[in-house]
């Protein structure tokens, strides 16, 4: 992929993969607090898989991840198919 595509499908990842997985327990925490229904439970669902991404990806050297509208879309279309 060049860097004008990627540029436009990935942002830049901040933090060490540390501060990422840390992030990403932590929303795990909230998530098993929360029911379905919480208007603020798919976003933390959301978070999970994105920190956690994020601290994966640095941690193989890479800088970019996809950008977070994709995640959501992505847990959208596995709800319409279930």
């Amino acid at each position: 992929m060049d860097w004008v595509t990627k540029m436009h499908s990935h942002e830049m990842i901040h933090g060490t993969a540390k501060e990422n997985l840390d992030v990403a327990l932590s929303q795990e925490e909230m998530l098993r607090s929360m029911d379905e229904r919480d208007p603020y439970y798919t976003m933390a669902k959301v978070n999970v898989e994105y920190y956690l991404d994020c601290a994966a990806l640095l941690e193989r050297g890479e800088k970019f991840v996809p950008l977070k509208i994709t995640y959501f879309e992505k847990l959208r279309n596995e709800g319409s198919k279930a």
